[in-house]
C-alpha cells in the first residue's frame, strides 16, 4: 500500500463512517475504480480504532457529562447506557451468523442498489422530520422500543452500501426523534459498534499477521482520525440547517452511476 492510497482510504473511512453515505460502500468502490488490491486486514483494524478515537474527541463534552451523570446514579443516564448496549446486540448477532452471506454481498451491484434504496429512505425521513412535530428532543428520553429498532437498523447497515449512521438516523427520525437527538444516539451507538467490529477484525490480524507497512498504516490512521472529527462536526452543522436531503441526493446519484457503470462494464 502506498502513502497516497493510505491517505485516500483514511479520508474515505473517516468521512463516510459518520456521514450517512456508507463507509463500506465507498471502501469497496474506491479500490474498484482505481484498480487497487483488497484492503489490508490490519489497515482496516487501525482505521476502526482511529475513527473510534474521533468519536470520543468530537463528542467528549457530551460523553463526559453523560458518564458523570451515570456515576451520580442518574437513572435516565444509566438507562441510556443499557439501551445502547442492548441496541448493539442485533448488529453483533447479524454479523456473526450472517458473516458469509454478508461477504458475498461485497459487490458493486449490491453497493449501488443500497446507495439508492437507503438514499430514498433518508430523503423521506428528512421530509417527515420537517413536517411532523418531534416527540423526543433528548437522547435520555429514548424508549427501549425506539433503541431496539434503531439497533436493528444498524444491523442492516452491515450490508455494504447501506450506512450505519444513515439507517440509524433515518429510523430515529421516523420514530419521532429530532435530528440532533437521532444523530447523538447514532454516534453514541457507534462506540460499541466500531469497537466490536475492530475487535473481530483484530482476531483475523492475529491469524494473518501485519500485512501492511508501518508508515502507510500510521498515515491512514491520522487522516481517518482528523477527517472523522470533521465529519461528525460537519454533520451536526448540517443537521442544524436541515440539509440531510443533500446526502440522500448524493447517494441516489452515486448509486445510479455505480449500476450504470457496472452494467456497461
Amino acid at each position: 500500500m502506498t502513502i497516497v492510497q493510505a491517505i485516500l482510504l483514511g479520508a474515505v473511512q473517516g468521512l463516510t463512517e459518520f456521514l450517512p453515505v456508507s463507509s463500506s460502500g465507498h471502501l469497496i468502490l474506491f479500490p474498484a475504480v482505481f484498480g487497487w488490491e483488497t484492503n489490508s486486514v490490519a489497515f482496516d483494524v487501525a482505521l476502526h480504532v482511529a475513527t473510534l478515537g474521533a468519536v470520543f474527541v468530537a463528542l467528549w463534552p457530551r460523553i463526559s457529562a453523560w458518564t458523570q451523570e451515570i456515576k451520580k446514579g442518574n437513572r435516565a443516564a444509566r438507562r441510556l447506557l443499557i439501551y445502547l448496549l442492548l441496541a448493539t446486540i442485533p448488529a453483533g448477532l447479524f454479523g456473526i451468523f450472517a458473516h458469509d452471506w454478508l461477504e458475498m454481498r461485497r459487490t458493486l451491484p449490491v453497493v449501488g442498489v443500497m446507495f439508492i434504496v437507503w438514499g430514498i429512505v433518508l430523503y423521506v425521513a428528512d421530509v417527515v422530520s420537517t413536517r411532523v412535530e418531534r416527540t423526543v428532543l433528548r437522547d435520555e428520553r429514548i424508549s427501549f422500543f425506539t433503541a431496539m429498532l434503531i439497533g436493528v437498523a444498524q444491523a442492516l447497515a452491515l450490508i455494504p452500501g447501506t450506512s450505519r449512521s444513515g439507517t440509524s438516523i433515518s429510523i430515529g427520525l421516523f420514530l419521532g426523534l429530532d435530528r440532533k437527538t437521532a444523530a447523538n444516539f447514532s454516534f453514541l451507538l457507534a462506540i460499541p459498534a466500531i469497537l466490536g467490529a475492530g475487535l473481530v477484525t483484530a482476531l483475523d490480524v492475529q491469524k494473518t499477521g501485519l500485512d501492511v507497512e508501518i508508515v502507510p498504516l500510521f498515515v491512514g490512521c491520522v487522516v481517518a482520525f482528523f477527517t472523522g472529527i470533521f465529519a461528525i462536526r460537519f454533520l451536526f452543522a448540517v443537521i442544524e440547517k436541515g440539509g440531510l436531503r443533500w446526502f440522500a441526493l448524493y447517494r441516489v446519484v452515486l448509486g445510479l452511476v455505480v449500476l450504470l457503470s457496472w452494467g456497461l462494464g
